[in-house]
């Protein structure tokens, strides 16, 4: 009965650790990407404005962004990525990097760059990374997002999406 007792025990403690340490861990919670209008377009005032998020809508068209066709409502050449990182505020402080990496259609990385996230505060729960690329608006890009923590050594969540800007006469 003691043994029995005991296995109980074990596997409970281990699915309890185990589900603790994935909860307490940050994770990617989402990847968002928004063209940035650069420039006025006739009587809009776009200028410093930005479109609606461009990843996994299939209503937004990408064709032509760079001269204003599409769904875009303005020329576009920039194209801002916001990792949104997810935590548990029950933890009082947690630290670590995000990492974008940025590939072409032939996996050739055009854009990578990595900062820090503090995630500090006690009432929320996510945290916004935000990546600006730049001559975006023709061509297939492949954006993978990693999270690396300090605590625990190396990637604890990754994220990929895909955005393919379309152009042509």
């Amino acid at each position: 009965m003691k043994k029995y007792i005991f296995i109980l025990f074990l596997l409970t403690g281990l699915s309890f650790f185990t589900f603790s340490q994935k909860y307490n861990n940050p994770q990617i919670k989402s990847l968002k990407g928004f063209l940035f209008y650069n420039q006025e377009n006739f009587d809009d005032k776009l200028c410093d404005s930005f479109s609606e998020n461009i990843i996994d809508n299939s209503d937004f068209s990408l064709f032509n962004t760079i001269v204003g066709e599409g769904s875009a409502k303005g020329p576009s050449t920039n194209t801002l990525i916001i990792v949104d990182i997810i935590y548990n505020p029950n933890i009082s402080y947690s630290n670590g990097n995000v990492r974008l990496i940025v590939t072409d259609k032939k996996n050739k990385v055009i854009f990578t760059q990595m900062q820090n996230y503090y995630l500090i505060s006690e009432k929320g729960n996510t945290y916004s990374a935000p990546f600006l690329l730049y001559d975006t608006g023709c061509g297939y890009l492949k954006i993978k997002a990693e999270l690396i923590g300090r605590s625990k050594k190396g990637v604890i969540s990754v994220m990929e999406k895909n955005i393919e800007f379309n152009c042509g006469e």
